[in-house]
C-alpha cells in the first residue's frame, strides 16, 4: 500500500477510511458496532472481526 496509497486516497476521497487515514479502520469498527447495537438489541446479529497485522 505504501506505493499506491496516495493514489488510492485521491480516487476514493471521502468513500474510504482505511488507507492514509489515521485511525480509519478503528472508526469503521466502532461505527459498525454502534449500528449492530442499535438495530439488534436482542443480540440476534453478531459481527466477527479479524485483525491481520501489516496485511
Amino acid at each position: 500500500m505504501k506505493g499506491v496509497g496516495k493514489n488510492v486516497v485521491q480516487y476514493l476521497n471521502d468513500f474510504q477510511f482505511g488507507i492514509g487515514i489515521s485511525g480509519g479502520a478503528e472508526a469503521i469498527l466502532h461505527s459498525a458496532n454502534m449500528l449492530l447495537s442499535q438495530w439488534h438489541k436482542d443480540g440476534s446479529l453478531a459481527m466477527l472481526t479479524v485483525d491481520f497485522s501489516n496485511a
